[in-house]
């Protein structure tokens, strides 16, 4: 047994109230609005409680100290934890044996495959590229004044960067019109309702997943057979051996190269439209973000490493979106062993959950006015270990292996918009919406823009 405080532990956690018959416990509250029941929680029993679930089962959600993202193995993120079986959901959306619902082993072969070549200098510099060109194509192709709805938007300019970056330029300019609408859907298999509960929205992602894999495989099968000449990352994955030297399967390369796509979109999407809200909503941050891009911009139309490495406040400005709008609206563990934690016991092979956006506003955490946007929280020495408190893309070992893609994303993606555009939000400041997928700005959200007269370059 593992123990986490001195006092021995006598009982399981308490429960939270509210749980309904029929045998499901709080799990259709947890469906429909995760936030409201784990706040409930909270103020009912403090940072260690239950909730109950489905079959007379219930789970435990930790919060405050137990989910500091610290090296230690006593903690949520910590190696007493385990994600092998806490996303059931994923065995749907890719495979039983995929990344870290595999093996120990099998996890660090597959993670070994794309770490390396998601955070080479050169790649980064490509990536850069990329990023670069689509925002200026997004911003060209508007009329000089309108509106937009900033969801869509974001979504379709993500993807297209996402897929140029992982895919090539080829599938990026022959992307089927309907490939959005098919990730929208793929996403809609995040559901902690039981497997064997069929929704429509569960029938309509397993039919997207299918077709966004048999177009993935054939792009892998088509670089294997005719590599380019200046390998992209979609060649270099799909050539790799495993470490061993054995082949590495059809059916992992293309489940990777998935979970980047999706995983990058749904977290991209929402991060850079809640950015772009947060930032256009306060005048303050505005008027200093604009001069700072303005600054970082002077004689210059794109941005290299060292041009986003001086967007401080901008910077500021997305951790703190991280803070205040994280995307995730749980994150989820099981125990590998029974766990004590103060006077409570969680007993081995017990779900686990924590609440990013609850976490991050704990006065124990962030205890500055934790529930103000305040992007200058993050840019003094002080406070910069603040950032470590961060857990909107995970923590520990488990860490998003993209998550250093999705901030240079958002950089590039703020920066030009706000050189290029002028805009205010022309619906209201919206809130997230409430479900167990990532969380969006709910619709409508509306941004009317007027392009800026820019000084010519010498």
């Amino acid at each position: 047994m593992v123990t986490l405080a001195g006092t021995p532990a006598r009982q399981l956690p308490p429960l939270v109230s509210g749980s309904r018959g029929w045998g499901l416990g709080h799990l259709l509250e947890l469906h429909a609005s995760s936030h409201s029941l784990l706040q409930r929680g909270v103020d009912e029993h403090g940072h260690v409680f239950r909730i109950a679930m489905p079959a007379g089962k219930t789970a435990v959600v930790l919060l405050g100290e137990h989910v500091r993202p610290a090296r230690d193995r006593h903690t949520f993120f910590g190696n007493s934890f385990s994600t092998q079986a806490a996303y059931p959901f994923f065995t749907k959306m890719f495979a039983p044996d995929f990344f870290s619902l595999g093996s120990p082993e099998e996890y660090v072969k597959q993670k070994g495959l794309i770490q390396p070549t998601l955070v080479t200098h050169d790649q980064v510099g490509a990536y850069l590229d990329i990023m670069n060109d689509e925002v200026i194509r997004f911003v060209d192709n508007l009329g000089d004044e309108g509106e937009f709805e900033l969801t869509d938007e974001m979504g379709g300019l993500v993807l297209r960067i996402a897929a140029r970056c992982f895919l090539g330029e080829t599938f990026a300019a022959e992307m089927p019109q309907n490939f959005f609408a098919l990730m929208r859907d793929f996403s809609e298999l995040i559901s902690p309702l039981p497997k064997w509960l069929p929704t429509l929205k569960g029938v309509k992602g397993m039919s997207a997943g299918k077709q966004m894999k048999r177009t993935i495989a054939a792009i892998i099968e088509s670089r294997r057979a005719n590599p380019l000449a200046e390998p992209d990352f979609v060649q270099i994955l799909a050539t790799q051996p495993y470490p061993d030297g054995s082949p590495v399967p059809i059916h992992v390369l293309v489940n990777l190269v998935l979970l980047l796509l999706w995983a990058g979109h749904e977290t991209t999407t929402g991060h850079s439209a809640f950015a772009i809200l947060s930032i256009l909503l306060r005048k303050e941050v505005l008027a200093k973000a604009r001069a700072e891009v303005d600054e970082v911009f002077s004689g210059r139309d794109t941005l290299d490493q060292a041009a986003v490495a001086r967007l401080s406040y901008l910077d500021a400005c997305i951790h703190e979106t991280e803070r205040v709008h994280p995307i995730a609206p749980l994150i989820a563990r099981n125990t590998t062993s029974d766990i004590e934690i103060g006077d409570f016991l969680i007993p081995a092979d017990t779900i686990v959950f924590t609440s990013p956006g609850i976490q991050h506003k704990l006065p124990s955490v962030f205890p500055d006015r934790p529930d103000e946007f305040d992007p200058e929280r993050f840019l003094n020495q002080h406070t910069r270990a603040g950032r470590r408190e961060l857990i909107g893309f995970g923590a520990g070992r488990h860490h998003c292996l993209g998550m250093h893609f999705a901030k240079l994303e958002t950089s590039i993606v703020l920066a030009h918009l706000h050189r290029r555009l002028d805009m205010q939000v022309s619906t209201g400041e919206p809130r997230p919406i409430q479900r167990t997928t990532s969380q969006w700005p709910e619709s409508p959200c509306r941004i009317a823009y007027r392009k800026r007269d820019l000084p010519a370059l010498p």
